[in-house]
């Protein structure tokens, strides 16, 4: 029913590059603790699936190749960041605007990048289980508690 173009639109809703967008538009309407948990989400994001992609390297569905580290990261498919960034992104969102609209609407893009991932031939499903359960456990931590808070009182005596 939907193309690849389609497919490939969905899944920039999970990607490093609208993960940035959102975290300069927290900076822009001066949200600075949101910023701050924000950026520890998604440096926990890289801190736990590059280490994990590289050293239990696992080929994706469709099997690319690499020659660098950097494509290596890229070519493997274990766990899924996408799915980790979108669930830190819509957890940490829902938990800040206090809105069921919202978490409604955040929980079905999260559900449709996790298919567009599978759909695309980015992961399998247990790649795309592996990045939600790191997504939850890393949006849990930021969120209940609270190491934003500590960061952002820190950075307040500068």
């Amino acid at each position: 029913m939907f193309g690849k173009d389609f497919w490939n639109d969905v899944t920039s809703v999970g990607s490093l590059f609208f993960f940035l967008v959102v975290i300069v538009m927290s900076f822009l309407l001066n949200q600075p603790y949101l910023v701050t948990q924000l950026v520890i989400a998604l440096i926990s994001c890289y801190v736990i699936g590059v280490p994990i992609k590289l050293f239990f390297f696992q080929k994706r569905p469709n099997k690319q190749t690499y020659k660098s580290l950097v494509q290596k990261f890229d070519a493997a498919s274990f766990p899924s960041v996408h799915s980790m960034r979108v669930v830190c992104l819509a957890a940490i969102l829902a938990f800040f605007l206090k809105s069921v609209v919202f978490s409604v609407i955040a929980l079905g893009l999260v559900i449709a990048v996790m298919y567009s991932r599978i759909r695309l031939h980015k992961h399998h499903v247990g790649d795309i289980l592996a990045g939600t359960v790191f997504g939850i456990i890393i949006s849990t931590l930021v969120i209940w508690l609270e190491p934003a808070y500590a960061v952002f009182a820190l950075l307040s005596f500068f």
